[in-house]
């Protein structure tokens, strides 16, 4: 039941986390920009990132070694040696990235600042497309250990 709630939890709380990013990148587009807004939503995004890095971590050491034994095997092998990998990777990019949000929404008058907003808006746009790519290597990964399992127990 754990590892069933840890699976799903760390990606509910990234599709929230990419309409917290889909927030700002609105936020910061508006003719009046709250500054606040910006910078609660900047915070709020590196957060959640960070929660994710450590629900997906603890999920990856803990769990999925026993799939992955089970993937490597199969026809489906490629959603772990590519995909798996790949993602594995671009969360630490897409972490920085979230990261680095706040740093800029406070030390930067948002409002009076063009060049912080577009600064602001390309990362938010890059974390999200990276995003996007992370959650559908999920499902590719997540494809594969169900082949791989109907494999193992002769249901296919």
């Amino acid at each position: 039941m754990f590892e069933s709630i840890l699976l799903l939890l760390h990606p509910a709380i990234a599709v929230v986390t990419m309409l917290l990013v889909v927030w700002l990148i609105v936020s910061l587009k508006c003719v009046n920009i709250n500054e606040r807004r910006v910078r609660m939503l900047s915070l709020s995004i590196a957060l959640m990132m960070v929660s994710i890095w450590i629900i997906a971590g603890y999920w990856y050491v803990v769990f999925y070694g026993v799939d992955k034994a089970v993937i490597v095997k199969s026809s489906w092998s490629f959603s772990h040696s590519f995909f798996m990998e790949t993602k594995e990777h671009i969360f630490f990019v897409v972490l920085i990235l979230s990261l680095y949000l706040p740093l800029v929404a406070f030390r930067n008058s948002i409002a009076n600042n063009t060049s912080a907003q577009k600064l602001l808006i390309t990362l938010g746009v890059l974390i999200l497309a990276l995003m996007l790519y992370i959650d559908g290597a999920g499902a590719i990964i997540s494809h594969g250990a169900e082949i791989a399992y109907m494999h193992k127990d002769g249901l296919q």
